[in-house]
């Protein structure tokens, strides 16, 4: 009878030792990949707001005196720039196609950018409302009011 009780005692020691390894690899796994979820959040979000921010200060080539920023303002105001034969509205949706095609795209990430105000919405395949991401956003002031532009960055 004490050799049977030997071996109970030595399967339960194995069995809470197969646990303990168990929860020893899960933690290591869970702890591992934890940073790697935040800082693509960071990136994302920070991406995101520093597209827009510069973005706006960009010089528009068609009109040398005017950035992406003060043709949006315009687009959303009066519509008083003209660009060579587009308008102000024309003008911002194609530069800013062409910028994110160049950039965020090139790099393949998913985005969908909107300006609210002025109803330009562009994205690209990858990123709809049902997928995750974090957005950044710019204001720009127009008196009165403003413009709103948040850039969503799908993971």
């Amino acid at each position: 009878m004490s050799k049977k009780a030997q071996l109970e005692m030595i399967g339960l020691i194995v069995i809470v030792v197969i646990v303990l390894i168990a929860i020893m690899v899960y933690m290591v796994y869970r702890i591992n990949s934890a940073p790697q979820n935040i800082k693509r959040m960071y990136m994302n979000r920070a991406t995101a707001t520093n597209f827009l921010i510069t973005m706006s200060k960009i010089s528009v080539e068609e009109c040398p005196s005017h950035t992406l920023g003060g043709l949006i303002i315009d687009c959303a105001g009066m519509k008083e720039v003209v660009c060579g034969v587009r308008d102000s509205c024309e003008m911002s949706r194609s530069v800013l196609q062409g910028l994110l095609n160049s950039t965020l795209e090139n790099y393949g990430m998913s985005y969908n950018l909107t300006v609210h105000e002025v109803g330009i919405t562009i994205a690209n395949d990858g990123c709809n409302s049902k997928k995750s991401g974090l957005q950044g956003f710019q204001i720009l002031p127009l008196n009165p009011g403003q413009v709103e532009l948040t850039l969503r960055i799908c993971d």
